[in-house]
């Protein structure tokens, strides 16, 4: 028998890290690319989700957002974040391009009589819940032919995935996901690139000496 608190010398297994799944470059075409703008609906469905993944915005953010957040003659949009934080993210031009048709012909259509500054309307011209972004996404995914289930933070993971890949610091990149600490961040050093390997054997002069698989 011993006082000794045996469990001390116990080493507790450590945590799986879960990694973030993201969409690849291509198949972020292939989703963006196959988007509609024949209609009212289909116009605002195509702004939404091209926002989504020009800012890397949390759905709650998306969906939040005001007509006075944006900020387009200077490419920038306010993003009200975690703990009411705010932040300022820069947007695409072509992302522009589809606010711009959006503002001018969907959501005035949306909004019918309503009075209010909420960006992205739902059908009743009330500002669109999470679920509904939700619905929109997945069915567009599938319309688009990704076999993944997309979800709205699967493209903040894409976001913050391509460009570490294009070699964008990690510090720039918590900024602009209003990451806390960079810890959260530094996740997406480990999601592998799948163009890595290729790349290397491209690029080193011995890499050709590798057996293939």
């Amino acid at each position: 028998y011993t006082t000794r608190n045996v469990s001390k010398a116990i080493n507790n297994p450590k945590k799986e890290m879960k990694l973030p799944v993201v969409l690849s470059i291509q198949e972020i075409k292939l989703l963006l690319n196959s988007l509609k703008t024949d209609s009212v609906a289909e116009i605002r469905n195509k702004a939404m989700i091209e926002v989504a993944y020009a800012c890397g915005l949390r759905v709650s953010e998306l969906v939040n957002l005001k007509t006075t957040d944006l900020h387009l003659k200077q490419g920038l949009i306010n993003v009200l974040g975690k703990g009411n934080k705010e932040r300022v993210v820069p947007i695409n031009k072509q992302a522009i391009d589809t606010l711009k048709l959006y503002l001018s012909e969907a959501r005035p259509v949306l909004i019918r009589h309503l009075r209010h500054d909420y960006l992205f309307l739902n059908s009743h011209g009330k500002c669109i819940s999470r679920a509904g972004f939700y619905q929109i996404l997945r069915k567009k995914g599938i319309e688009a032919g990704i076999k993944k289930k997309i979800t709205p933070h699967m493209l903040r993971h894409s976001f913050a995935s391509h460009l570490l890949e294009r070699g964008l610091d990690l510090r720039l990149i918590q900024e602009l996901l209003g990451h806390e600490d960079i810890s959260t961040t530094e996740i997406y050093t480990h999601i592998t690139n799948p163009q890595l390997k290729d790349t290397y054997l491209k690029a080193h002069p011995r890499a050709r000496q590798f057996p293939k698989e």
